[in-house]
């Protein structure tokens, strides 16, 4: 069989998998409590922590561990959507996002934010895509587009920058 979904799941590597047998079973304590199973628990994961913060050259506080995808797009999307809304309230995304983003573009719809829906079929409409990103909205679900070919623009900056006004 060809396995070709690899953005859905991939094969463990076996240096990962012994890691985790070798913690599942030796460090099955709960970090947050204070007895020694517990407290060696805590110990690994701090460890775990900064090297994870070391890679990405942050603090080890700035990492948010979730429990999958869904709760990632959560997190993210309305952490980003809340910190940015006095820069404006409009989101652009796609139909075809998975479920949960589009879960969290309804609840922002909900309470005020601007939702658009792009289409998207062809190069015309990637073409698109990029004129709104660039010219429209402060803010958008970068989920999806992160894998499209729009040549020369930076999504970070187009998120994070202040609304630019339409040349």
């Amino acid at each position: 069989m060809i396995y070709l979904d690899y953005s859905a799941t991939t094969p463990v590597d076996e240096g990962v998998l012994d890691s985790y047998v070798k913690v599942t079973r030796d460090y099955f304590g709960n970090a947050n409590s204070i007895h020694t199973l517990g407290v060696r628990s805590k110990e690994l994961l701090m460890q775990a922590t900064n090297q994870i913060a070391d890679i990405f050259n942050c603090h080890p506080k700035e990492l948010i561990f979730t429990s999958g995808a869904s709760e990632s797009n959560t997190t993210a999307i309305k952490g980003v959507a809340f910190k940015y809304a006095s820069r404006g309230k409009h989101i652009i995304t796609s139909k075809l996002e998975h479920k949960s983003v589009l879960e969290v573009m309804g609840f922002l719809s909900s309470i005020g934010y601007e939702v658009s829906f792009v289409n998207i079929e062809g190069y015309e409409s990637h073409l698109q895509i990029c004129r709104w990103l660039i010219f429209v909205t402060d803010l958008m679900s970068c989920h999806g587009f992160a894998h499209m070919n729009c040549h020369q623009i930076d999504w970070f900056s187009v998120i994070s920058q202040p609304h630019r006004a339409a040349a």
